[in-house]
């Protein structure tokens, strides 16, 4: 049996077959080709590079490090800055993100290495090869940020004691891909006169850390 319906302003077909309805007009269409593809996350990618005055650091070598010491110094006068060389260390974002420059002292070791003086053995109960050193007690650095790039809150306005500085991490907001700091370093010897000869005989290490996380 089939019925027939017009009215309206439409008009609907319906057969009925046996038990069920059956629409027989219907129309569909695809939107093709749909594709999502991931990229790449902005990445940080901090370098080194350690010259011989500020304006080296654009044209400068830089690697992923390490870069090997920037301060290397023996049998120093602890009665006189007069011999305490300055020294430039360039960092370079390499990355494709901007993000926040920190700077350290890390992985510190200041240790007594040989005998001690005969004055030093007066003042210095830890006096043995291999004991416990002063030398980072009469140490300080003037740590200036030259502002090839946007480095300034990472520089000192005076010289601040080493101790200080070890594991004190100082930050530079928005250090841009392709940004360059460069880092004047500058050894002082600021102590008393006892501090001076406790301090003889002794041996300070240890590593600049530079990190480059997301900016704030």
């Amino acid at each position: 049996m089939r019925w027939l319906f017009l009215g309206g302003l439409g008009a609907a077909v319906v057969l009925l077959l046996g038990s069920g309805l059956v629409a027989v007009l219907s129309d569909s269409v695809t939107s093709d080709g749909n594709k999502v593809e991931s990229g790449t996350l902005p990445t940080h990618d901090v370098q080194i590079a350690i010259v011989g005055a500020v304006n080296e650091c654009r044209s400068a070598s830089f690697s992923d490090g390490p870069a090997g010491a920037a301060i290397d110094l023996t049998n120093v006068d602890l009665t006189s800055n007069a011999n305490l060389p300055r020294q430039i260390v360039c960092v370079k974002n390499n990355g494709s993100a901007t993000g926040r420059l920190m700077r350290s002292f890390v992985n510190v070791t200041d240790v007594e290495v040989g005998a001690c003086t005969v004055h030093e053995a007066t003042q210095d109960s830890t006096c043995a090869d291999g004991d416990d050193g002063e030398l980072e007690e009469v140490l300080s650095f003037l740590v200036n940020a030259a502002n090839i790039n946007n480095c300034s809150a990472l520089s000192d306005p005076n010289p601040s004691p080493f101790g200080s500085l070890i594991d004190a991490e100082l930050a530079a907001t928005d250090f841009a891909p392709g940004s360059i700091c460069a880092f004047l370093l500058v050894p002082t010897i600021v102590a008393t006169d006892d501090q001076r000869l406790v301090a003889q005989t002794d041996r300070l290490t240890w590593d600049i850390l530079f990190t480059l996380e997301d900016a704030l």
